[in-house]
């Protein structure tokens, strides 16, 4: 198994009937614009299906250039390719969004391989997860696909597996899509954003109406609170200030009184034995 060059895919392009791409602008095949690249090729939108809000109304249909629509944030959106595949029984493919759409936030549910066999457009469903809205134009790049050329062919492909039903339209050109019941089935609204943003911003309001009352309710409390307190505490300092300074004279008068004790006391004369003893006689006698 081999992936298939730029030279390789061209020639197959070229000299398959039906071609391995069909729909694919050849111009300059070697330049930078070019749908063919070093080993790849580059498909793009061909029509554009945006599901109804309820799934039950049509869906809405954008298929003709400057047509186009803006996929808003959460919206999703079912785009098929301008190009068809014909693949051989011994060709596969592999398909994924190039860089250039993925970092612009636009999310692609169902990229793959693609088997032996296959003929169509293809088709995926998409996503914008970006903040913005994501413009979806008719002709846009949307997939890039690397092909392999197999070693031997398969033994059932795609086309032996998943035969057309008799009278069925080719599937080739022009791209028609997929059914409506089929886009239906998906969410307009993949993740609600709208919905979810007004439930937000309701709640929000809601939440700020309640703190605004509830902490007047706490400012008209402590006011009243504050009023009815702050006289008496006032009053009570003021009365503290004036005790502590008939305390503060009454303590100074007593220090003077004991500095004046201690003073008589040093200077009287200590008391003889004999004196004790005429003291305690005295005493004694007059009991």
């Amino acid at each position: 198994m081999k992936l298939l060059s730029d030279a390789e895919i061209k020639a197959k392009i070229d000299a398959l009937t039906p071609p391995l791409i069909a729909g694919v602008s050849m111009g300059d095949w070697q330049s930078k614009e070019s749908s063919i690249q070093a080993c790849s090729v580059d498909l793009h939108i061909g029509r554009i299906q945006i599901p109804s809000e309820t799934g039950r109304e049509p869906t809405r249909v954008f298929s003709t250039p400057g047509d186009d629509y803006s996929l808003a944030t959460g919206q999703t959106a079912v785009v098929t390719t301008i190009e068809t595949l014909n693949m051989p029984s011994n060709i596969a493919g592999i398909g994924f969004p190039p860089s250039s759409v993925s970092i612009k936030g636009l999310l692609m549910t169902n990229p793959g391989h693609v088997d032996p066999g296959y003929t169509g457009p293809m088709h995926f469903t998409v996503i914008n997860m970006g903040r913005v809205s994501y413009p979806l134009h008719i002709g846009a790049r949307i997939c890039t696909v690397v092909f392999f050329e197999l070693d031997s062919a398969v033994q059932a492909d795609y086309r032996k597996r998943s035969p057309l039903p008799v009278g069925a339209p080719s599937p080739t050109v022009p791209p028609a899509g997929l059914r409506e019941e089929e886009v239906n089935r998906l969410a307009k609204d993949f993740v609600d954003v709208e919905k979810r943003a007004k439930e937000i911003a309701k709640d929000a309001v809601k939440k700020a109406q309640w703190t605004a009352t509830v902490f007047a309710a706490l400012i008209s409390v402590a006011i009243a609170t504050v009023s009815q307190f702050v006289p008496y505490y006032l009053g009570g300092i003021e009365e503290c200030k004036r005790n502590y300074v008939v305390i503060s004279k009454d303590i100074e008068f007593l220090k003077e009184k004991v500095d004046v004790l201690e003073k008589q006391a040093t200077l009287a004369p200590a008391p003889t034995p004999q004196a004790l003893k005429e003291v305690k006689t005295s005493g004694t006698s007059h009991q």
